[in-house]
C-alpha cells in the first residue's frame, strides 16, 4: 500500500511543480490520526491542509470524524473534499 500512495504522492507533486507550487508529502501513522495531523501541522508550520471527509480501509470511519477534528484544532486552514 505504501508504494501506492507514494505513486501518487509523486503524481501530484509533478504536476504541482509544474505549476509552480510547491508540494510536500509525508505519510503518517499513529493511533489517533486527527490529533498527530494536527500536531505535525502545528509543528511544521504548514500553509494548508487538503484532506477527504471519508476515511477509508478495512472500516469506514464516520463522515467527517477525523477531519472535523483537524479542522477545528489546525492553525492553518484546512480544505475538506467531499
Amino acid at each position: 500500500k505504501l508504494a501506492l500512495i507514494e505513486k501518487a504522492f509523486e503524481k501530484i507533486r509533478q504536476t504541482a511543480s509544474g505549476l509552480g507550487i510547491t508540494v510536500r508529502t509525508e505519510v503518517l501513522t499513529a493511533p489517533s490520526i486527527a490529533e498527530t495531523l494536527v500536531s505535525y501541522a502545528n509543528s511544521n508550520k504548514v500553509d494548508l491542509i487538503v484532506m477527504s471527509t471519508r476515511g477509508r480501509g478495512d472500516t469506514r470511519l464516520m463522515l467527517g470524524s477525523v477531519s472535523i477534528g483537524v479542522s477545528q484544532k489546525a492553525l492553518c486552514p484546512v480544505i475538506l473534499i467531499k
